[in-house]
Order: structure tokens, then sequence, then C-alpha cells
């Protein structure tokens, strides 16, 4: 109700009361409008409005019907406030509904949040494994044959010795590769 233009939801309203006004003066069988009345003035009237809207749902049958004292007494006395204690009740089971969508959501948003930190979480944990792999495995064994040709080194000569710088090179060149992609592995 409180995203609807007031003003208009008001004579809306009124327009309601009085139709029924008509509609009771041509016969009494239209005093079932009564009821509808105290359930629309929770539906188009905002805040304590609608209590006051409620009050006013008997006006029509007041005005028109020859009515005694003890009809209106149940009337004001009774009816009105239980229909006013109704329209509280549902009002805050709907307030309590947008509390409950609101939370929902934003529960839902906090879980979204924790499934994308632990999935961050996980792939760095899993790179940080491959990258830890990787060190133990091939960038020890390429430093091993980098250094058994650094120490062959001074043994050979002629063709074994471009032979050995060639192996050197390659070994030296897959060390830096290797290196290189253990850093790009590594999280940030």
């Amino acid at each position: 109700w409180w995203e609807r233009r007031t003003w208009t939801m008001a004579g809306y309203f009124v327009g309601v009361l009085a139709f029924s006004t008509v509609l009771l003066a041509r016969s009494e069988a239209f005093q079932l409008f009564v009821p509808a009345c105290y359930v629309l003035a929770f539906v188009a009237l905002p805040g304590w409005y609608a209590y006051a809207g409620v009050a006013a749902a008997n006006l029509p049958s007041l005005m028109v019907l020859d009515t005694d004292r003890a009809d209106v007494l149940i009337a004001f006395g009774l009816v009105t406030p239980l229909a006013a204690l109704i329209g509280t009740m549902i009002r805050v089971m709907e307030r309590e509904a947008i509390r409950r969508r609101e939370l929902i959501a934003e529960n839902a948003r906090l879980h979204e949040l924790l499934v994308k930190q632990a999935r961050e979480a996980g792939v760095a944990e899993e790179r940080a494994r491959l990258a830890r792999e990787i060190h133990d495995t091939v960038a020890q064994g390429l430093t091993g044959i980098v250094t058994q040709l650094e120490a062959v080194d001074d043994l050979p000569t002629g063709s074994a010795r471009g032979r050995l710088d060639t192996a050197r090179r390659l070994a030296r060149t897959s060390l830096a590769e290797v290196r290189r992609s253990i850093d790009a592995l590594r999280p940030g």
C-alpha cells in the first residue's frame, strides 16, 4: 500500500463506500459489502488511515438502514475492532513475510559470496600444490642436469663439447621455462 498513490487509493475507497451506500439504499441484501469494505480499507489505505477506513466502512449501513442502538453498538463496539485486529494481524504477517524475503535474499547473496571465495581458495590451493610439485620434480631434475653438465665441462673436448653446450643450453632454457611456469601458477 505504501507504493501506491495515497490520495488515489483514498478516493477509490470513498467511491466504493459511496457505491455501497447507493446499493444499500436499493436493497438490504447489499450489506454484504460492509465486510468487504473492512478488508478493502487495509488493502487501499496506508498506515493508520486503514483504521479510519474500517470505521468508515460502517457509515453506508448507518446512513441508509434503520438501525437501532444495539446494532450500532455491535457494529462499532465489536465488529469494527475485530476487523481492525484482523487487519493488524495481516499487516504484521505481511511485514514479517517481507522481512523474511529480504533475509533469504541476503542469505543467498552471502552464500553465493562464500561459494565464490571457497572456489577461489580451492583454485589458489591447487595452483600452489602444482607449483610445489613442479618445483620438487621437474625443476630439481633440470637443476641436477645443469649441475652435472657443468661438472663434465672440463673433461671432453671437440664435438662432445658442442653437444654438452647444446644440452646445457636446453637444460637452462627448460629450467627457466619451468621457473616461469611456477611463478605464473603461484597465487597472487
